[in-house]
């Protein structure tokens, strides 16, 4: 249960006050108030001091109240959840996987009524009242098994949106779709009855093949990053669509803009000898490199069949992933490498890292790039300059 002191101006005013303060000295003078003990109080605090940069609007904004720290880890961050409602309009969606409402939250500046539903009794209480203080008007919140919600609504639903659980009964973590909760591939067909899009946030290191041979209608997949780092997976169903899907690959925070992909499964990238120029994919781009056709969208070759290097002699603005330029052969037999910082980058060579730094003395801690390959002419060590 949530203890009512925390809505109390005196715990709120302590709190505003003491957000700039380190908990641990804190901890030493112990809580002021007598209805609130010191673990709590630091407790809130912490998480609003950690909430800062992932989750601004409620830093910012006295009075929401925090669950767990394992509640905050799990919830999407705000540049996500603004991601997702992008992608969605209509009268009514229903969250059945509700959580902090951050996602919510961001849903009901698209839609003209969000119904938020958490099985769990206090983070549902919690996120109903963060509702409140954050003004939010076209918020309805239950407190529900939201499977069982759905299974039981009978009005017309434009979105349902799900974030199932990737950890077990035991809390440890799970990847594949049928052991999550709920599991999406048992309700899927249930789901895309009550509505006409479906939209499921899965974890980023799912295959994408794997999701498309198991969940059914997918009108589009999204691969959102931030900042290069791949943070989530968004599949979109439409009750109807009998189409391929659309891959869309959003990189948030950054330079490029998104990048539509047709997927082609099983592609074989033409194979080339290094040219001017050399292309490392980023993180995101890496996730969907083997259904990519990086010759027909950039005009690259890769250097090997399994070496995720490719090249080019045209220079490619806003490329997703890293360029380097004036690419010159290295002999580390001869010359004095010993004690050397580089930043070593490996891609399909025969010799692992650990021994590469071992047998030439190479320190991984500099920014000078030193690539160890593969083409189709054979093992490569490669000094490379990088300009992007």
């Amino acid at each position: 249960m949530i203890n009512p002191a925390f809505h109390t101006s005196e715990v709120q005013n302590w709190l505003k006050e003491n957000l700039q303060s380190d908990p641990r000295q804190l901890a030493f003078k112990g809580s002021p108030f007598s209805d609130v003990s010191t673990q709590e109080l630091l407790n809130q605090l912490q998480l609003r001091q950690n909430i800062r940069s992932k989750l601004p609007t409620w830093y910012d904004t006295d009075g929401i109240i925090y669950p767990t720290k394992v509640n905050i880890e799990q919830t999407s961050s705000e540049v996500t959840s603004a991601y997702k409602a992008s992608l969605v309009q209509g009268e009514k969606l229903i969250d059945i996987t509700g959580g902090f409402g951050v996602d919510a939250y961001h849903f009901a500046k698209r839609v003209k009524n969000v119904i938020h539903v958490e099985r769990n009794t206090e983070l549902q209480q919690i996120a109903a009242k963060n509702f409140e203080i954050l003004q939010v008007g076209n918020i309805q919140s239950f407190n529900e098994d939201g499977v069982e919600f759905i299974e039981n609504y009978s009005e017309e639903v434009d979105v349902i949106f799900a974030d199932p659980s990737r950890r077990d009964g035991s809390n440890a973590r799970v990847i594949l779709l049928h052991d999550m909760q709920p599991d999406l591939l048992k309700i899927q067909d249930m789901l895309l009855e009550k509505a006409h899009t479906v939209m499921l946030k899965l974890a980023p290191m799912l295959d994408i093949q794997y999701i498309t041979e198991r969940l059914k209608n997918i009108f589009q997949i999204h691969i959102v990053a931030v900042q290069n780092e791949v943070k989530e997976i968004l599949v979109l169903q439409k009750r109807f669509y009998a189409g391929s899907p659309k891959i869309i690959l959003a990189n948030l925070q950054s330079e490029w803009e998104n990048i539509h992909i047709q997927p082609i499964f099983g592609i074989e990238h033409p194979i080339a000898e290094p040219k001017k120029y050399l292309y490392l994919p980023g993180n995101a781009l890496m996730k969907i490199l083997r259904i990519t056709d990086m010759h027909a969208i950039w005009g690259l070759h890769a250097l090997h069949r399994d070496t995720s290097i490719f090249t080019s002699d045209a220079l490619i603005e806003h490329f997703p992933g890293e360029v380097f330029s004036n690419i010159r052969e290295i002999n580390l037999k001869k010359g004095n490498f010993r004690g050397t910082s580089w930043r070593i980058i490996h891609r399909n060579f025969p010799v692992k890292i650990p021994e590469i730094k071992r047998k030439f003395g190479l320190k991984d801690d500099g920014t000078q790039a030193l690539i160890f390959t593969q083409t189709q002419s054979g093992s490569h060590i490669w000094e490379a300059d990088k300009i992007k």
